[in-house]
């Protein structure tokens, strides 16, 4: 709570307002991820990741007539059929990164730029893409006027990645598609992981986990592990 305090009076103005809803929605965090993570998912949210959701505004990401709405436990509309996930899917897909303080994310789908902000407290840099050219330039807007300079925003369509910044210690596909991609695999690291909603046949989108072997000899073949998870909530990606 002395953390949460500290985050709070940077905040300024906005710290009495949103101090209340900012403490529940971390205490709901806590209750809504092993819940809807199953057998397969966090036990429980890293300490620091809710350390991490404190120092995040997350008023300042989305539109003024939801900002009483942003901490509840609930998705937000940001443009269409796009929307802003809930808090606790935030933090879930956060914590099953494991990110470490040296580490480079690549973010597919930068929305409103929340999730990018949240990762950045956690590793060195964030590369974050985003298909909609008005949503990638609020949020680059949004990220620098808040102090987020460890995030920056690419405007791209697809899943071709950013090969050229890459190799990535983690990436994250913020948009449902039909098979794990590939071409975002080869841009991982050794020891990397990717996350993404993988949907077939019309069901829910299933979170997938994709991790790369790292190997002994530097001209062996690369060997990756996929592993569905759990049912999430996710859009489809946009093209």
């Amino acid at each position: 709570m002395v953390l949460l305090a500290i985050c709070l009076r940077a905040w300024g103005a906005d710290a009495d307002r949103y101090s209340d809803p900012l403490q529940l929605m971390l205490r709901q965090v806590e209750v809504e991820v092993p819940f809807h993570a199953g057998d397969t998912g966090p036990g429980e949210v890293r300490p620091k990741v809710l350390a991490a959701m404190a120092r995040v505004p997350r008023h300042e990401f989305v539109a003024e007539d939801q900002r009483d709405l942003c901490y509840e436990s609930r998705a937000l509309p940001i443009a269409p059929g796009r929307r802003m996930p809930p808090p606790y899917l935030a933090a879930m897909l956060t914590d099953i990164l494991s990110l470490e303080s040296g580490d480079r994310v690549l973010e597919i789908g930068t929305g409103t730029g929340y999730q990018a902000a949240l990762m950045s407290l956690l590793a060195a840099e964030v590369l974050t893409i985003e298909a909609d050219e008005r949503l990638a330039s609020a949020a680059a807007n949004r990220l620098a006027r808040l102090g987020f300079g460890r995030v920056e925003v690419g405007r791209a369509t697809g899943l071709g990645g950013w090969s050229s910044r890459g190799p990535f210690d983690a990436i994250l596909v913020r948009g449902a598609v039909t098979q794990v991609p590939i071409g975002l695999i080869e841009q991982l690291a050794p020891g990397g992981v990717l996350l993404v909603p993988v949907s077939t046949a019309g069901g829910q989108p299933v979170l997938t986990r994709v991790a790369v072997k790292p190997q002994k000899r530097r001209n062996k073949q690369p060997k990756f592990f996929v592993q569905p998870l759990m049912p999430i909530e996710a859009d489809p990606l946009p093209r």
